[in-house]
């Protein structure tokens, strides 16, 4: 999916349990979880930044660089959950070797320039 736009955001996403989330403009990868979820791509973005602030207090008293490392990556997280015009367009991609993944096209049955799939 390339997103052009805060719009974009607010589309549905159905992460299969063996699902890899990339967004490679960031340089973000999200492993399978081994469960499925539902969400937005801004619910995904906004999850991922909580999960990386949840221990930032404890990261800064154990080692003050990789917590700064973190609030810098956090810092550019902020524009792709913003939709900054110095980040647009970037992709999210889902990788899900099962098929079970989803992210939906708010202009079906027409094509979506924006979306595309690939099936291995």
């Amino acid at each position: 999916m390339k997103i052009t736009s805060k719009n974009d955001l607010q589309r549905d996403v159905v992460r299969g349990e063996w699902a890899t989330t990339y967004i490679p403009e960031l340089e973000l990868e999200i492993p399978a979880t081994k469960r499925g979820c539902m969400s937005t791509i801004e619910g995904f973005l906004v999850g991922f930044k909580e999960d990386l602030m949840q221990d930032q207090p404890e990261r800064r008293a154990q080692n003050p660089d990789y917590a700064e490392q973190i609030d810098l990556f956090l810092e550019k997280l902020d524009k792709y959950i913003n939709c900054d015009d110095s980040i647009l367009p970037f992709s999210f991609r889902l990788y899900d070797p099962s098929g079970c993944s989803y992210i939906q096209n708010p202009k079906a049955p027409i094509h979506d320039p924006n979306l595309s799939i690939l099936k291995f």
